[in-house]
């Protein structure tokens, strides 16, 4: 079991923790599993009392971590998952869905004196302290990375001023901190790749065809919201475990029925 440790109260409350290292780590687990589990309550739950009492657990659990990634990856979800729902009857949905998130992306950084990570970073913590934290780390981190291309710092330390922390929140940069930039790029690309694998795939099952798109988005979210905190130990391997998984939407055991909608 982790170490009992001593968190700052956020909203006046105590951070979760449970079984897990950290806050965060309980924070990001519990969200990875809350569109598909929304998507199939939505299928096999009778009554609006039998939904509630199945999603109600799950949301107890992320806002409980009070972790701004858990939030983040959340409020992602609802957001893939209503997109999906209102525009249904549209074929380019998702297409329309990734224009208008890079649009807004490229509006950001150009409208904006900083650049899209610093306003995320900005817009994702709990206080300013963190949030200019996280900023400097993602500055020095990029340093580091630039002066380490190739198979970065392995086991020594990053240089950093000494008031900042030494961990760096954020998974994607310390991937690439530590291994080098091509381990971050292979860890990235193999994401983009089993995203366009899973969204390519015809599911005849139309319980698989809408639980494909409640993995993809629990997928997508939850690498939005590492991009804001670290992963490690066992969520990082259920993270791992779910960007492997999704690929058996491609499978032909999918094909359960002649049912061929497209969620």
């Amino acid at each position: 079991f982790p170490k009992n440790l001593t968190y700052d109260l956020r909203l006046g409350l105590s951070r979760a923790q449970v079984v897990f290292e950290h806050p965060i780590l309980f924070g990001i687990f519990s969200a990875m599993l809350l569109a598909p589990t929304i998507v199939y309550v939505r299928i096999a739950a009778r009554s609006t009392l039998e939904k509630s009492f199945l999603i109600l657990p799950i949301l107890l659990c992320v806002f409980f971590s009070l972790s701004s990634g858990a939030y983040v990856s959340a409020l992602i979800q609802f957001s893939v998952l209503v997109w999906g729902y209102l525009l249904r009857g549209y074929r380019k949905r998702w297409i329309a869905l990734v224009s208008l998130v890079v649009t807004s992306m490229v509006a950001v950084d150009m409208a904006s004196s900083r650049s899209f990570p610093e306003v995320l970073a900005s817009y994702t913590s709990f206080s300013k302290h963190n949030a200019y934290m996280r900023i400097h780390q993602f500055n020095f981190g990029l340093e580091s990375v630039a002066n380490n291309p190739m198979f970065g710092l392995g086991f020594r330390e990053w240089v950093r001023p000494n008031w900042l922390p030494r961990s760096v929140d954020n998974f994607w940069l310390v991937v690439a901190m530590k291994y080098g930039a091509p381990a971050f790029f292979l860890i990235a690309m193999s994401l983009i790749a089993v995203i366009i694998t899973a969204s390519s795939a015809r599911p005849k099952s139309e319980l698989a065809a809408k639980l494909r798109t409640a993995h993809i988005a629990s997928l997508v979210a939850t690498a939005v919201a590492i991009a804001t905190v670290h992963l490690w130990s066992a969520t990082y391997m259920m993270f791992m475990f779910v960007l492997g998984g999704i690929i058996w939407v491609a499978s032909p055991i999918t094909a359960v029925d002649k049912n061929e909608s497209d969620p």
